[in-house]
């Protein structure tokens, strides 16, 4: 008898382990539940709020210059994702509208810096906003040959992809471009392009070069090539200034393209490097430019995109933006 009154207190108190041990694991087992939930209606609470702020606006990478500037111009003002299509938020939760801010949420390292600083040293370019011709190819028939620029040689088409209109090369050759107004001191030229071949190049002038009858032209061309790009000199006028690049960067997609003139100063940029930096460019002013093509064929079809052609006031600002796009359509 003893014995089982000295056994009984130990009994009761594995007894009472036994029946509490289960209610404080189940406890346990809520109190995480309640708090996944909790998390997961603010996430969705967040996740909802966003949705509802960036309700009508346009979706655009944060460095998407075209997709930018068409949202803006439309007015219905742009939302900037990263590039996985994540929409970038601010230290406050709210969606990023500015592409700088855009750039350091995304952790590019641009940071507050504005062009010209930092990072962005090399990359001043200020688009003009007296647009003297804007072609994204949406008023041309895809097939056709785009109705607004003069054919001089070779084989050009308007094809259609992911929902844009892209002027395709099949030969090499060269086409006009016709402004309402001789080019002025200041202006820009903005394009993009998609190179395979690698004889291949897109050049722009202010005079036949380079295909075609009357090849007269002597001064500077901006070029872009599968691995350089930059001014070139033709027929012994003007300087020659090219940079090399990674051939990839044009023949795995498609690569803007941006120039800036200021009298004999021109500047050239391939995405956001500079490419081109010359004092004492030669480019007459006239009021059509020739957009000339090498090396093209239907196995290496040569891609420009829209084509941006502004006069530039004496003040004006911009930011740092690079187009991204991917490979032509087969």
């Amino acid at each position: 008898m003893s014995r089982v009154l000295r056994l009984t207190p130990i009994a009761v108190l594995a007894l009472f382990s036994l029946m509490t041990l289960p209610s404080r694991t189940a406890e346990a087992q809520i109190l995480n539940r309640l708090k996944k939930t909790v998390a997961k209606a603010a996430e969705d609470e967040t996740v909802n709020q966003v949705d509802r702020m960036v309700r009508g606006k346009v979706r655009c990478v944060f460095d998407d210059l075209e997709c930018i500037r068409k949202a803006e111009e439309s007015g219905e003002g742009a939302v900037l994702t990263d590039d996985d299509g994540e929409i970038l938020v601010n230290d406050d939760g709210e969606p990023v509208t500015d592409a700088e801010e855009g750039a350091r949420v995304a952790g590019k390292g641009a940071g507050s810096l504005k062009p010209g600083e930092g990072a962005w040293a090399n990359y001043d370019f200020q688009p003009g906003d007296d647009i003297l011709l804007y072609d994204d190819f949406t008023e041309d028939e895809v097939g056709d040959f785009p109705r607004r620029f003069e054919l001089i040689q070779g084989n050009f088409e308007i094809v259609e992809w992911q929902a844009g209109r892209y002027l395709r090369a099949t030969a090499g050759g060269i086409l006009g471009i016709p402004l309402p107004n001789t080019l002025p001191e200041r202006f820009t030229i903005e394009y993009s392009v998609h190179l395979e071949h690698g004889n291949a190049y897109v050049r722009i002038a202010p005079g036949r070069a380079f295909y075609g009858p009357k090849r007269d032209y002597q001064g500077s061309a901006a070029s872009v090539q599968l691995n350089q790009a930059g001014l070139v000199s033709v027929r012994g006028a003007g300087p020659q200034t090219l940079t090399p690049f990674p051939a990839e960067r044009v023949r795995d997609g498609i690569e803007p393209v941006r120039i800036q003139a200021d009298g004999e100063h021109m500047k050239m940029y391939l995405g956001e490097k500079r490419v081109a930096n010359a004092p004492n460019a030669v480019f007459p002013r006239s009021d059509t430019l020739f957009m000339a093509f090498s090396s093209a064929s239907e196995d290496y079809p040569i891609l420009v995109g829209p084509i941006r052609i502004a006069g530039r006031p004496r003040s004006h600002t911009g930011y740092p933006v690079r187009q991204r796009q991917r490979p032509h359509p087969a």
